[in-house]
């Protein structure tokens, strides 16, 4: 009766691991993708004009892997 508690939580905490690391990377890929939609609104609508390449663009990609980086090491 006792291994079979044991074995439950086991499961239960495996479950809980696998469901915070899940959505940890899901939150990365979709912080990443909201600074990188921004860039490229803002390259098309005024930047790609003055600037003749997509500044923002490369701009946003990067705040968005230096913000996911800071909300998954804030978690851990």
């Amino acid at each position: 009766m006792k291994k079979s508690r044991e074995t439950k939580e086991l499961a239960a905490e495996s479950s809980r691991d696998f469901l915070k690391y899940s959505s940890m990377a899901f939150q990365m890929i979709g912080s990443i993708l909201a600074f990188v939609f921004m860039g490229y609104f803002i390259d098309n609508s005024w930047a790609k004009q003055h600037f003749g390449f997509p500044v923002f663009t490369i701009v946003g990609t990067l705040l968005g892997v230096a913000a996911s980086l800071y909300l998954i090491l804030k978690k851990i």
